[in-house]
């Protein structure tokens, strides 16, 4: 017997000296297994993070990526690497995923 998907909706704000960045996102729970979805990111200032990165992971380090369509119509995907208010979320995510699992 399989269990039925469910989405669990997440929200964290997390506070620094320039301002805060509030993130929301969905958890998937789906036979156990745990996947992020749909991120979304929102600040009080200029964060160098996108709107809605998607969280990827190789090599067992998972990390930010930034998705967007350039001028020429390609679509640009970007890891987002050295920037500490990434790094802080994404350890946020991974720590609110292992509750999860």
């Amino acid at each position: 017997m399989t269990k039925e998907q469910m989405i669990i909706h997440e929200r964290f704000q997390r506070e620094y000296s320039e301002g805060s960045i509030e993130v929301q996102l969905n958890f998937i729970v789906d036979n156990g297994v745990v996947k992020v979805s749909n991120i979304q990111i929102h600040g009080t200032f200029d964060h160098g993070l996108p709107d809605s990165p998607t969280l990827e992971q190789q090599n067992n380090k998972a990390f930010l990526v930034s998705h967007f369509i350039n001028l020429e119509g390609k679509t640009v995907i970007t890891p987002i690497i050295g920037n500490a208010y990434a790094d802080d979320i994404v350890e946020q995510i991974l720590e609110l995923r292992k509750k999860l699992t």
